[in-house]
């Protein structure tokens, strides 16, 4: 999922941790070390709340698990001389408060664009499929009629 940041610089980062900041479940998105910072960079601009974890090189005998917040976590990643091997970041699921405010965004009579939130998804190139997941979670609509939508705009 995170691949799909590529190309669509800092506002495509954004763009995708807002659309799924709604979802009731943590996030995990395995990163390049290279990017590793900028990423958090992006969560903690979007998710401020969230707790977030770093690890690097699970499974192996070097491996490191960095648990803080994302904003702490980017700038400990920018003072190493570099970082390696393989990352996933974990994100914290929402609390119930943010939860409830993410869903209230959508659902927030104009606020909620169906078309506008299915656009967004769509350029900032999420697949068809996990975008009507997401939509259908977060608005109360069953995944069926969001894919139709999906589908309509799309063309």
């Amino acid at each position: 999922m995170w691949g799909v940041w590529r190309g669509g610089g800092a506002a495509g980062r954004d763009r995708l941790l807002e659309s799924l900041a709604a979802l009731p479940a943590a996030l995990v998105f395995y990163e390049s070390p290279h990017r590793s910072a900028d990423s958090l960079d992006a969560i903690a601009r979007v998710l401020p709340a969230r707790r977030v974890a770093l690890a690097r090189e699970l499974t192996k005998m070097h491996q490191e698990v960095l648990r803080a917040p994302a904003a702490e976590l980017a700038a400990a990643v920018r003072a190493r001389e570099g970082l390696r091997g393989e990352v996933a970041i974990v994100v914290d699921a929402p609390s119930r408060e943010e939860l409830e405010a993410a869903r209230g965004r959508l659902r927030g009579g104009a606020a909620f664009d169906l078309d506008d939130a299915i656009r967004r998804g769509l350029e900032a190139g999420t697949p068809k499929s996990a975008l009507a997941r997401d939509l259908a979670a977060s608005c109360g609509m069953t995944r069926g009629k969001v894919y139709e939508r999906i589908l309509e705009l799309a063309r």
